[in-house]
């Protein structure tokens, strides 16, 4: 059985939850960069229109402006590291912290 696309629905809703919580007072340092991440991989899917993914780029970019660490389009949920930021499904990690 091949691998499929993860849906985008949860990755797009959790990155638009992280966005609005980014903007309360006290973010956590990493959310930018999850942010940015999140963004990068929308703007790579092939299943978005050419439009939509241009923002995505942009978007992305402006976060890892943020960050000011490297843009890493891997899914965060497909992360080898071991930290508590890996999770198994794109709704968990993008709407926990």
């Amino acid at each position: 059985m091949a691998l499929t696309a993860l849906p985008l629905e949860p990755l797009l809703s959790g990155t638009l939850a992280l966005m609005s919580a980014f903007q309360q007072a006290d973010p956590c340092p990493q959310m930018a960069g999850r942010i940015a991440a999140n963004l990068a991989r929308l703007a790579a899917d092939r299943h978005l229109s050419d439009p939509c993914r241009t923002v995505m780029t942009r978007l992305a970019a402006q976060w890892q402006a943020r960050d000011g660490t490297a843009l890493d389009a891997t899914p965060l949920w497909r992360s080898t590291s071991t930290s508590s930021a890996a999770s198994p499904a794109p709704a968990s990690i993008t709407a926990a912290h």
